[in-house]
């Protein structure tokens, strides 16, 4: 927390960051100026699309992310499969949710997992299921 949230560092981001002996994981959203925000999650997921979610500041107004983050907000998310399919959602053309381009990409999916304790890379559409790499997180 010190270091992505210091006086010094003037970055504009998104991150999540995660206790696993504890089991908490808090989303810290940052900006100039010593600007930041920390949301922490709770039993309900939360979706986030490149827009500041927690942090009160002037931004533009993303077609793209607004269009995705009103589609999670559809979706039931009560299952690792159900927050799989929700991250590999494709139903709006436009703006999915997972994205193939050709402009925008989703690079990897990753699912962390605090009960068993590790952290599962996903290439391609996570719904598929097709596993790059499972790491440890402890």
């Amino acid at each position: 927390m010190q270091r992505i949230c210091s006086p010094s560092v003037s970055v504009g981001h998104s991150y999540n960051l995660m206790d696993v002996r504890g089991r908490r994981i808090v989303n810290v959203e940052t900006a100039s100026r010593n600007r930041f925000a920390v949301h922490e999650a709770g039993a309900v997921p939360f979706f986030h699309a490149n827009m500041y979610r927690h942090l009160q500041v002037k931004q533009v107004k993303d077609e793209n992310s607004m269009s995705r983050e009103k589609r999670a907000a559809q979706c039931s998310v009560d299952s690792k499969e159900k927050a799989l399919s929700l991250l590999g959602d494709t139903a709006d053309d436009k703006y999915p949710i997972f994205m193939t381009g050709p402009t925008l990409y989703t690079m990897c999916t990753v699912l962390v997992d605090l009960d068993e304790e590790k952290m599962t890379i996903y290439r391609g559409n996570p719904k598929n299921g097709v596993t790059a790499i499972v790491l440890p997180m402890l």
